[in-house]
């Protein structure tokens, strides 16, 4: 699941992602645009996420897509 955010980052980062957990989405990711940064977070435990990472440059490859790369420069503009 991904959020673009940019006057909800707040809301995206505590709420959003408490919820996705909860509903043991394996991996949700908030873009960032003020920030130009993707805060990606997976494994769901408890209504929360196990492990959470930033990303400012290179390529991300989403869990369900493992043959993918997605270019963080390109989704951040």
């Amino acid at each position: 699941m991904v959020e673009v955010a940019k006057t909800s980052l707040k809301k995206d980062l505590e709420l959003k992602a408490s919820i996705s957990a909860g509903a043991e989405i394996p991996e949700y990711w908030v873009l960032d645009l003020s920030a130009k940064q993707i805060i990606v977070f997976r494994e769901p435990k408890d209504g929360k996420y196990a492990t959470e990472e930033t990303i400012v440059d290179g390529t991300i490859t989403p869990l369900a897509f493992l043959e993918i790369q997605v270019s963080v420069e390109k989704l951040l503009g």
